[in-house]
């Protein structure tokens, strides 16, 4: 049972969801890097298509992750190389 836990719901459970509700997310979120990628092929051979599709998808993407990742790790201060503190996600 151990083995079944650690394949299968101990990530989910580390990022404060079910198996069924991660597995949504994950399917919609390569979905949504299939679109980018796709419009990115569109736009190297024709460059007047899909010249913004890839990029506000992208952009937004991490917008939805950057936002899932706050609900679930807290602030850590990491020392940044010129000295000044910054705060970022674990």
């Amino acid at each position: 049972m151990a083995f079944f836990d650690s394949i299968f719901l101990a990530h989910p459970r580390s990022v404060g969801e079910t198996y069924t509700e991660h597995m949504k997310f994950a399917a919609w979120f390569s979905f949504q890097l299939l679109r980018a990628g796709s419009a990115a092929a569109v736009h190297s051979v024709i460059p007047r298509l899909c010249d913004r599709t890839a990029s506000t998808i992208v952009k937004a993407l991490a917008r939805e992750l950057a936002d899932r990742s706050c609900k679930v790790s807290p602030p850590v201060n990491l020392k940044a190389p010129s000295g000044d503190t910054k705060t970022t996600q674990a």
